[in-house]
């Protein structure tokens, strides 16, 4: 019998209750992490960017002297991908998250497309909940040229979580449009879309090969 591969289990600061870069209701930083190393996590991500601290080398210092190893960082708050005209805020934003996860060695980048399509706090419907067959051919360049980027800018393998709700996807394979080119390439950026994921577009390869 075969022996299977060990799960490297990790924590995030939304497990926390932490959704934004500052809010006096959440748990501090510092707390978030000094209880992430008592629990006995060995991996986490870095959640919204500017909840802990954004110099790398202190970031670097923070989590190593609590014997944490960052597995990834979190692109949150900026758009969705369908929204062409937030496109140089998406990118510009998404260049500084994968530059500091990179610096303090994770090799993952988690893109949450929020705000969504409801209001994150009081759940109010901010546009239809459908994409249409314009914007999915905007969300599926929008993530072929992100994944392609950030590769070249750092070795940081993109991994989207780019549904249409704020938490995990409410729509399946099945809602791309007829004529929307979506392909399986190899070192792709994936895009959830509840429980199935589709590949949009080559990421490239982070190791540079």
């Amino acid at each position: 019998m075969s022996q299977q591969p060990r799960l490297a289990l990790g924590t995030c600061p939304d497990s926390w209750g932490v959704w934004y870069a500052d809010d006096p209701r959440q748990t501090p930083w510092d707390r978030f992490l000094d209880e992430v190393a008592e629990v006995g996590y060995e991996w986490l991500e870095l959640g919204p960017y500017g909840y802990l601290p954004t110099d790398p080398a202190r970031l670097a210092d923070e989590v190593g002297r609590r014997r944490l190893k960052v597995a990834g960082g979190t692109m949150h708050g900026a758009s969705g991908l369908h929204r062409a005209a937030d496109w140089p805020g998406i990118l510009a934003a998404t260049r500084r998250v994968a530059g500091l996860t990179a610096a303090v060695g994770g090799e993952h980048l988690v893109f949450v497309p929020v705000p969504g399509y409801r209001d994150d706090e009081t759940g109010a419907f901010l546009e239809p909940a459908e994409l249409t067959a314009d914007e999915w051919r905007t969300m599926t360049r929008a993530a072929d040229e992100l994944g392609k980027v950030v590769a070249e800018v750092r070795r940081v393998l993109l991994q989207a979580v780019a549904g249409r709700e704020e938490v995990g996807g409410v729509g399946v394979v099945d809602d791309v449009p007829v004529g929307v080119q979506v392909e399986a390439v190899p070192g792709a950026l994936a895009v959830e879309r509840g429980d199935d994921v589709v590949v949009v577009g080559d990421a490239g390869d982070p190791r540079g090969g």
